[in-house]
């Protein structure tokens, strides 16, 4: 039974838990820890009873657990479940037109290259640090700059976990152990 106070359940949603949440007016956005489950869309029109709409599933040894939302387009990390070394990228981004939260349709993948360079949207991917993307066009993203930070004294490398921007575009890189980071990109 859970403990409460000033609180109240309105509802539960069961899914294969989450890494990240997101609502988009009356939809709401879970990008999932646990591999294969990638991200759910959900109906909360009625809070009281929300109705799993689809679930996009990953490939097997990778799980998609950071989800965004802005209009009609959807931003879904894919990451490679587990440790990979500091020198393996192991991950990527789709981009969803959600249109229509029923049937979103894969506008593009995006795998990091090596070139880096500008600002826009920061990920966070864990061992490899911070990866700023442009996606100013959904069909042709692109990375336009990074910061690996330094692994936690004892670690082996970096555990980078989240990632925000403030509106003077300073980067907010959060380890699981390590701190945060205040990152200023280049304009």
């Amino acid at each position: 039974m859970p403990s409460q106070s000033n609180t109240k359940l309105v509802s539960h949603i069961d899914c294969p838990g989450g890494g990240q949440v997101w609502v988009e007016g009356t939809t709401l956005y879970v990008g999932h820890m646990r591999p294969t489950s990638g991200t759910t869309i959900i109906d909360i029109a009625d809070p009281r009873k929300p109705k799993t709409i689809v679930r996009i599933d990953v490939r097997e040894g990778w799980h998609s657990h950071k989800v965004r939302v802005a209009g009609d387009i959807m931003i879904v990390n894919q990451e490679k479940f587990g440790k990979s070394s500091r020198t393996e990228v192991g991950g990527g981004i789709d981009i969803y037109d959600v249109s229509n939260p029923s049937a979103p349709k894969l506008i593009t993948e995006w795998q990091p290259s090596e070139r880096f360079v500008g600002t826009i949207v920061p990920y966070a991917w864990f061992a490899q640090g911070l990866r700023i993307v442009d996606y100013a066009d959904p069909f042709a993203p692109r990375e336009v700059g990074h910061y690996l930070p330094d692994a936690a004294p004892g670690a082996d490398r970096a555990s980078s976990n989240d990632v925000t921007i403030d509106a003077r575009g300073l980067i907010y890189l959060v380890d699981r152990v390590n701190g945060v980071d205040v990152i200023e990109a280049a304009r």
